[in-house]
């Protein structure tokens, strides 16, 4: 909900207060007091510093051949590899591709280690290769300039150095190969070693951004999400849990550790909570673009009361730290009860502060009602008709699944049937979250007017259990059949939620995922019934307008910080041929009731 000015109402300072308006007014001056008094808070920030990383030359090169050598991220131990330069190039290949972008910045260094067979010392022309492919794409080179390495009959290091700053940004399932090429006299030959320590040919890479960190999820002892936590609470629940989804371009086991520290609003670390290792839970096995990783804090109870802030340091498997974040997402230590520092949050949160502590008595005063899901069709001022293409966009955590779950099952109770395409998740935890907010799926099941199609498992390393899967979202021909196939079955009418378009973007290109977008709509629409897409806030610009321009209803909705808490809205700003509610609406989420709305009206 946005800030409201403070605004002195004609009715809010009439010539004799109220008693509870004159308490008002005094524990906002006390506030605003206590407020000047308090240390700044630390700043948010996010650091991608430029790391020199080395890839070191690993495994059996042959020259043209399609088994290359490969490049590792450790330091080898031996035994020594060597090849002949004089007969072609030796390359050496990433072993996976890139499961996020990357930049590449700066001077980029070979050191390779050479010898010859000539008598007497010598030199020879020698140059790296710098190779990457985009997903789909061709290869494109950058090469060092030429340098006269010292050939001998014992292997000596020679560095091969690029003359001018290297500038690149990488994509996810881009390639990366390195090469060594010489220009080797008549009747002399070259040999490269590589593979331990005493001769470590490789490539040093100054690179940012390898690793970064998503949405970060604060919770309590049961898995809650939650904004504050109880200093007096029992041992077992006095925990709070940290959910930081890490995503690394070269793999999950690049990443040596994730560190999580808890500072003050001062930005001091809290005595007991510095470095406190996270754990990849659950494992995963396979490459994929992010990993959630989670660390659990026992707080005591005698610390101070107010706001803390959550840092996290993402250290590689070479010790660098290649990813920090300092905030937004923090939380509240408070003891029960009402006092005046439980609503300072209000007043130093925000810019200028008087500002969000009269939006907290304003809200007060104006007395915000709660209201059941139903309430979401006075914004759009009824169902949704029959044919209707929908676009939910929004930013991570700000609820587009369980709305677009919530829609799924009214339609459900209305008899009308859906097929759920699930790109984000496993098809089961869907399921298990529709559960946990009492909305059933079992029963439509097992009559098959729900059915799901599952691009997630498969990619996740784990077997699809449903009837209706592909291997890869990236595959959007043998999706479209799969999703064909589960519409045709139930019956006419069927309805489609498509959660979400954002994993198949870095796998397809923009006008691909469009083509298809609008292919899905139009069977879905073709069968009478209506076609959700879910997508989030880093999909494509391009993409996103031309579904907007496609869509007869758009809804927004936003997950974000206010006075340090954590909320949800949403509002539409689409709606063809229909008059509805324009603006933000906050929102909630409970366990057996699903969304919340906050409402201005009461429902009694």
């Amino acid at each position: 909900m946005a800030t409201e000015p403070f605004n002195f109402e004609p009715d809010f300072f009439p010539n004799r207060l109220a008693p509870q308006q004159s308490i008002i007014v005094i524990l906002l001056v006390l506030l605003f007091t206590i407020a000047a008094s308090l240390p700044k808070e630390a700043q948010a920030t996010a650091l991608t510093p430029t790391v020199n990383r080395s890839f070191y030359f690993s495994g059996t090169s042959r020259p043209n051949s399609t088994l290359p050598g490969t490049l590792s991220n450790t330091p080898l131990t031996g035994p020594t590899i060597s090849d002949n330069l004089s007969r072609a190039p030796t390359f050496f290949i990433l072993p996976s591709f890139l499961l996020s972008s990357l930049s590449v910045s700066g001077l980029p260094t070979f050191t390779i280690w050479l010898s010859g067979n000539s008598s007497t010392p010598t030199s020879v022309q020698v140059q790296g290769v710098f190779s990457w492919r985009p997903l789909n794409g061709p290869w494109s080179n950058s090469t060092t300039l030429p340098v006269p390495c010292p050939i001998g009959r014992s292997p000596a290091g020679c560095t091969l150095n690029y003359v001018q700053p290297f500038a690149l940004s990488l994509t996810f399932g881009t390639q990366i190969r390195v090469g060594i090429n010489a220009t080797i006299p008549a009747k002399m030959f070259v040999t490269m070693y590589w593979g331990e320590p005493s001769t470590p040919s490789f490539l040093l890479l100054p690179l940012s951004g390898y690793s970064s960190i998503g949405q970060v999820q604060i919770l309590d002892w049961a898995g809650n999400a939650a904004a504050s936590f109880n200093l007096n609470a029992t041992k077992g629940q006095n925990i709070v849990l940290v959910e930081a989804p890490v995503t690394s371009a070269f793999g999950k086991e690049d990443v040596r550790s994730v560190n999580l520290t808890i500072v003050d609003s001062s930005g001091r670390p809290v005595s007991n909570a510095a470095n406190i290792p996270f754990s990849q839970i659950p494992p995963i096995s396979q490459p994929q673009q992010t990993y959630p990783f989670v660390a659990e804090w026992t707080y005591p109870s005698n610390l101070s009361e107010g706001n803390y802030q959550v840092w996290i340091d993402i250290v590689d498997i070479q010790g660098n730290v290649a990813y920090n974040l300092h905030g937004p997402f923090g939380f509240g230590l408070f003891k029960p009860g009402l006092h005046a520092i439980d609503l300072i949050p209000y007043v130093v949160g925000a810019a200028g502060g008087i500002t969000a502590g009269a939006f907290y008595v304003k809200r007060r005063r104006r007395k915000e009602y709660l209201a059941p899901f139903d309430h979401f069709y006075t914004l759009t001022a009824g169902t949704f008709p029959q044919g209707t293409m929908v676009t939910v966009e929004g930013n991570t955590g700000a609820g587009k699944t369980l709305l677009t779950e919530q829609l799924m099952y009214d339609d459900l109770k209305a008899g009308r049937p859906c097929v759920f395409v699930s790109t984000a998740d496993f098809p089961e935890k869907i399921r298990s979250g529709m559960r946990s907010l009492g909305l059933e799926t079992e029963s439509y099941e097992s009559k098959e007017t729900l059915r799901f199609v599952d691009s997630y498992s498969v990619e996740a390393g784990q077997p699809s259990q449903e009837k209706f899967y592909v291997s890869s979202s990236g595959d959007l021909t043998s999706l479209g059949v799969k999703i064909s196939s589960a519409i045709s079955s139930p019956g006419e009418s069927v309805s489609v939620y498509f959660d979400s378009l954002t994993p198949l973007a870095p796998r397809s290109k923009s006008e691909s995922i469009v083509s298809f977008a609008q292919t899905i709509g139009a069977k879905a629409r073709g069968s009478g019934g209506k076609i959700f897409f879910t997508v989030g806030s880093s999909l494509d610009e391009l993409i996103l307008r031309q579904l907007e321009e496609a869509s007869d209803c758009i809804i927004q909705m936003e997950a974000f910080e206010e006075g340090g808490l954590r909320k949800r809205r949403m509002r539409i700003v689409k709606f063809r041929n229909r008059r509805f509610h324009e603006g933000w609406v906050t929102f909630t989420v409970e366990d057996n009731k699903g969304i919340i709305f906050y409402s201005r009206k009461s429902r009694s």
